[in-house]
């Protein structure tokens, strides 16, 4: 989550995304979950967070990391993520 600048281990920084990962996994999502929200001006509410964390975690997970990349313009690459290049301009889209 580095490349949507979150920090260099989760969405959160070290001592709450390693630390916080290993002892409480659920406040970690739902505070990664507000930051992700926050930057990309989802009008999601913290309880709807919590919901969502305590319901599935692991499809929330999966939910944040699309949100990021797709908000990025990122793809899965060998190991790393990559630009994406985005959508083709009209002039591309008209020819």
């Amino acid at each position: 989550m580095a490349k949507g600048g979150f920090g260099s281990i989760t969405c959160v920084p070290f001592w709450k995304g390693c630390c916080g990962l290993c002892t409480w996994p659920i406040v970690t999502l739902c505070l990664a979950g507000i930051e992700v929200g926050d930057k990309y001006k989802i009008g999601e509410g913290k309880l709807t967070i919590c919901f969502k964390t305590c319901c599935c975690f692991c499809c929330y997970v999966c939910q944040i990391q699309n949100e990021v990349m797709v908000r990025e313009k990122l793809s899965y690459g060998m190991m790393t993520l990559v630009p994406d290049g985005g959508a083709p301009s009209m002039e591309e889209m008209q020819r």
